[in-house]
């Protein structure tokens, strides 16, 4: 999870948004008490227009589950 959070922030500040929010997305899957990756995530979601909390890998889950 702190290689994870620590890549969201590289790519986050080298403006590669879409690469930050996937790396602290699986931050906070594999560590949802992580606080750096869950603010990171928040931060990056703004930039890109989503929602603060949004986890796109949480929602292809629900999808799988819900097939």
């Amino acid at each position: 999870s702190r290689a994870c959070t620590e890549l969201g922030r590289t790519f986050y500040l080298s403006e590669l948004y879409e690469a930050s929010k996937t790396m602290y997305e699986w931050a906070v899957i594999h560590d949802p008490a992580n606080a750096k990756a869950i603010k990171g995530l928040a931060t990056v979601n703004e930039a890109l227009g989503f929602c603060a909390e949004h986890n796109s890998l949480l929602q292809e889950t629900k999808k799988e589950v819900s097939q």
